[in-house]
């Protein structure tokens, strides 16, 4: 059986990918969400 290579990818690249590089509208929305969430939890 022949071995297959898996890539694994950061958090920040699969950010990056699925969400958009920081700095766009899209992924400064989705930063700000998160920072507010987790601000709740503390």
């Amino acid at each position: 059986m022949e071995k297959v290579k898996i890539k694994s990818y950061s958090l920040s690249e699969m950010k990056d990918k699925f969400i958009g590089k920081p700095g766009i509208k899209e992924r400064d929305n989705y930063e700000k969400k998160l920072r507010k969430e987790i601000s709740r939890i503390k």
